[in-house]
């Protein structure tokens, strides 16, 4: 019967997940990275909104993304205080750009660049000693002529612009424990959903293997994607993004079958079939 050999491959598969969760994954090599240039130089005053750049060389073998902190004698500063998107890099060497500003009177001596993994966790930092000063503009002359930034700045900006339009991020937005949450969620639903949907295609007949065949319709159109463009993105955000929409069929797969439950009753005497019918069970 359906229900006890669905319910015993569900335990096998949570089972099979434990050592996962238990013995530590393999270690992936550190990332590095380096500041390569600063605009402006150490030693420079700006006025309030203005920008100060940096470009940063790194090196990673999964994606990272960047997060600026502006401190003074070990503190950080946030009040007025913005700074880059943290957005996600793709893995490999390459380099990306960086920026932060105040918008009232501020005095740093170190940039401090925290390196996060897909999931927003930390996994480096790196200090750059620097002094600079953000004061308001009083002289007619600095309120009328901003000052130009360096020219790598904007090929710098215009490649990372192209690369965020192509790449995609899983976690665009910093969600703490849920996020991580439905990570795990994602991750159990997945091998779940292909087992049972096969189950239920392969022992439902007539109208309940049509209704069983709904997830397919949002499902299968992902995989295609998947084939088709996952290939230009990294292997861990490509099944991120394939099996996105995995909890939501698990979950209407498993009310299908309670609904079939209950309609069919438990201990239901199978009924009496005249000759040559068919009956759907």
């Amino acid at each position: 019967m359906i229900g006890s050999r669905l319910f015993l491959t569900c335990w096998l598969l949570l089972a099979g997940l434990i050592p996962c969760q238990v013995f530590p994954a393999y270690a992936l090599p550190a990332p590095s990275l380096e500041a390569i240039d600063v605009d402006p130089v150490s030693g420079s005053t700006l006025a309030f909104g203005e920008k100060a750049y940096l470009r940063v060389s790194y090196s990673s073998s999964a994606p990272l993304r960047f997060q600026v902190r502006a401190l003074r004698a070990g503190e950080i500063h946030e009040v007025g205080f913005s700074a880059s998107k943290p957005s996600l890099h793709a893995s490999g060497p390459g380099k990306a750009l960086a920026w932060l500003n105040f918008d009232n009177a501020t005095h740093i001596d170190e940039i401090r660049i925290e390196l996060l993994d897909v999931q927003w966790q930390k996994t480096g930092t790196v200090s750059l000693p620097i002094d600079l000063t953000w004061h308001s503009a009083t002289a007619p002359a600095e309120q009328s002529s901003p000052r130009q930034a360096a020219e790598w700045v904007s090929d710098l900006g215009k490649a990372e612009r192209r690369k965020q339009d192509y790449f995609y991020d899983p976690a665009p937005v910093r969600h703490g424990d849920l996020n991580e949450f439905m990570f795990l969620v994602t991750l159990i639903s997945a091998p779940l959903y292909l087992v049972i949907q096969a189950q239920m295609l392969r022992r439902y007949k007539k109208r309940w293997r049509e209704l069983a065949a709904v997830p397919l319709v949002s499902i299968f159109p992902l995989i295609l994607f998947g084939l088709i463009v996952g290939y230009d993105l990294d292997s861990s955000l490509w099944l991120a993004f394939l099996f996105r929409a995995t909890p939501f069929a698990l979950l209407y797969l498993l009310t299908l079958w309670v609904i079939k439950r209950i309609r069919r009753g438990p201990h239901s005497a199978p009924e009496q079939q005249t000759p040559g019918s068919r009956h759907d069970p």
